[in-house]
């Protein structure tokens, strides 16, 4: 009996492998994909004299907040980050190339069915801001999701 358990996680390692491997040029290629639509973005906001700046929590006057716990969020209402305004821009597009690893990592777990933990926000009015899962929210939205699972804490403005 403890051969066969030996074999089956044996099986199991192999296929996981094997997935990763397949799946690791699908994932860089999205990346690149939402790199290339963020450059773009950005130019075009840049030609319209538009911000295309990820919105900062910093940039916000915030008193007292309670937790509020899991919800599901429009992606579309995540506007801001409380200290990644750098590498992704307004629409969660990455902008910085050292991202990368992280991201198709992010990626390739999505593709496989991998259950990533929920991303971390904090409201403030209809508005959210990422604390914790940058990478989350950008996959997400690079693959055309709607809502995302948060914990979420509520702040006043």
């Amino acid at each position: 009996m403890n051969n066969y358990l030996q074999l089956h996680e044996l099986a199991n390692e192999k296929h996981s492998r094997l997935q990763r491997e397949l799946l690791t040029p699908v994932a860089q290629e999205l990346y690149h994909t939402s790199a290339r639509r963020g450059l773009r973005y950005r130019l075009w906001s840049l030609l319209r004299r538009r911000c295309s700046d990820l919105l900062s929590l910093h940039q916000v006057e915030v008193h007292g907040g309670k937790h509020i716990g899991h919800q599901t969020v429009p992606l579309q209402q995540i506007v801001g980050s409380e200290n990644r305004v750098y590498d992704f821009d307004a629409h969660f597009y990455p902008k910085r190339s050292h991202i990368e690893e992280r991201w198709v990592g992010v990626a390739r777990a999505r593709l496989t069915g991998v259950p990533l933990p929920p991303v971390d926000l904090v409201q403030v009015g209809d508005a959210y801001y990422v604390r914790d899962g940058h990478h989350r929210v950008s996959v997400a939205r690079a693959l055309g999701e709607a809502y995302i699972e948060a914990n979420v804490v509520a702040l006043r403005v």
